[in-house]
């Protein structure tokens, strides 16, 4: 049925939105701890770099022999350990701009994925309500011409409608039933035409009537085709 499929697109449209907002919202919160830690590595460089120049310095002013070998065994530690951490500030800085570039190809998809739904939901919410109507109208109808039939005629077609899934009566054309496409038997066929009782077809049970033109009708496709 036509609003079977609008809402099956509603819900598969809502479950792609809701799997790109989750992944969306990984690779932000990933992007941010990366910047956090690259904020970090930075400040930490920069103090590094303060305490270098603040030790080269006392160096100059350094006299003794035993003091000047100390400051220089601590110069050299403060540059391999800035030097390390340059080394995973730059790697930290390649991961951020590959991690915000992800982020922005993923909003981008969001954001389509996000007007598609928003399209589909404009273009079949008023013909999503004008089924559900034409649903209403049918169902109330056909209470009201069930409510005309006798309790056995009634009950039978209750359970031909459940067992074929809400389509219980069928026209028969040609003789051929429109239910299941099969054959209807001749003399069963004239009787469906009498129109004087309820016949139900022998391969799938459903309940059939005939059309006094309808047999002209098929005559005319036929000969269309």
């Amino acid at each position: 049925m036509e609003i079977e499929e609008i809402e099956r697109r509603s819900a598969e449209l809502a479950n792609e939105l809701q799997t790109k907002r989750t992944h969306l919202d990984t690779a932000r919160a990933d992007a941010e701890s990366l910047g956090v830690r690259r904020r970090e590595l930075e400040a930490l460089v920069q103090e590094e770099e303060r305490r270098l120049k603040e030790r080269r310095m006392r160096l100059t002013r350094i006299r003794n022999d035993r003091e000047q070998e100390a400051a220089r065994r601590e110069i050299d530690g403060l540059k391999e350990l800035t030097s390390h951490h340059e080394e995973e500030l730059l790697t930290l800085m390649e991961q951020t701009e590959a991690a915000d570039g992800g982020v922005r190809a993923l909003d981008a998809e969001f954001q389509t994925l996000d007007e598609q739904s928003r399209s589909h939901q404009a273009a079949s919410a008023g013909r999503a309500d004008q089924l559900r109507g034409e649903i209403e109208a049918d169902r109330g109808e056909r209470e009201q011409v069930a409510g005309l039939l006798g309790d056995s005629i009634r009950r039978r077609y209750e359970q031909i409608f459940a067992r074929r899934g809400g389509l219980a009566v069928v026209e028969m054309r040609k003789d051929i039933c429109l239910g299941c496409h099969m054959s209807v038997p001749p003399q069963l066929a004239n009787e469906i035409r009498k129109g004087q009782s309820v016949h139900t077809c022998p391969s799938c049970h459903r309940i059939l009537f005939w059309r006094v033109d309808s047999d002209e009708a098929a005559t005319k496709e036929a000969k269309q085709a």
